[in-house]
């Protein structure tokens, strides 16, 4: 390894290690240290590749008009309809998927894995209320991302804005 990048990482440590040391000695004995999850979100952003869900990742959609509606960036489900997005593997570690109810009283996301994945977990999102927004996010493997308008009475579609 070249001696000025092992230089500038051990500086690196000393610097973070004294600003700990000191953060640490700022706090009350009886005081929980304020942790700023905003810097480890940071991070986490810096380390995992995230980019955004694009038809290029939906190996099948049904209805077929789906795969359009996510390409343009709004989804208009009447209610009682489900959307299904199969989302094939990638490189990419996460891939995102903003979803925001504009129109319509309640609508739901769920995201459940691939086939053959480790993952056991389906997540669930529903839109409604205050709550009219949700964030997906779609993992190495791939999954399944079922959209549906549960509406009743007088709104006869949701329309969700896809980002």
């Amino acid at each position: 390894m070249n001696t000025k990048v092992l230089v500038a990482l051990l500086v690196i440590l000393a610097v973070l290690f004294v600003v700990g040391i000191g953060a640490g000695a700022g706090q009350d004995d009886g005081q929980a240290a304020d942790l700023n999850p905003d810097f480890a979100e940071t991070l986490g952003s810096l380390l995992v590749r995230e980019q955004r869900l694009t038809t290029d990742d939906v190996d099948a959609a049904s209805p077929s008009a789906c795969r359009q509606q996510l390409q343009q960036g709004v989804f208009q489900i009447p209610t009682g309809v489900v959307c299904t997005l199969v989302i094939g593997d990638s490189s990419a570690a996460r891939r995102a998927l903003s979803l925001d109810l504009r129109q319509g009283v309640t609508a739901v996301a769920v995201l459940q894995p691939a086939a053959g994945s480790d993952s056991s977990f389906t997540i669930r999102h529903t839109l409604q209320g205050g709550d009219r927004q949700a964030e997906i996010q779609v993992f190495q493997e791939g999954g399944t991302l079922l959209v549906a308008c549960l509406n009743s009475g007088a709104t006869p579609a949701c329309v969700i804005e896809a980002q």
